[in-house]
């Protein structure tokens, strides 16, 4: 997994995902964008922009690691509680 920029008409530069994972690609744009610096405003804005696509970045990586393991990344399943009181109630069913 790569970010890659896109030059843009005015200058500016569009941030995107370039994913290659078995045999296929894939791009994500990120509808983030660096702007040409002029001053230091500038250059921190576009800091910012590229830690915030960076961790982007870093999710992406992770979820895909996590899937090929055969995992599911964390907040996709049922909350611990919810799992647990749908298991008492499987249980008491049961011993009925």
């Amino acid at each position: 997994m790569s970010l890659r920029f896109k030059v843009l008409a005015k200058g500016s530069k569009s941030l995107y995902l370039d994913t290659y994972w078995n045999g296929s690609r894939h791009y994500e744009f990120l509808r983030m964008y660096l702007i040409p610096e002029r001053d230091e405003q500038d250059r921190l804005t576009n800091q910012a922009t590229l830690k915030a696509a960076n961790v982007i970045k870093a999710q992406r990586t992770r979820e895909l690691i996590l899937s090929q393991a055969g995992l599911a990344p964390p907040g996709s399943g049922m909350p611990l509680m919810e799992w647990l009181l749908q298991c008492q109630k499987e249980a008491e069913e049961a011993a009925k």
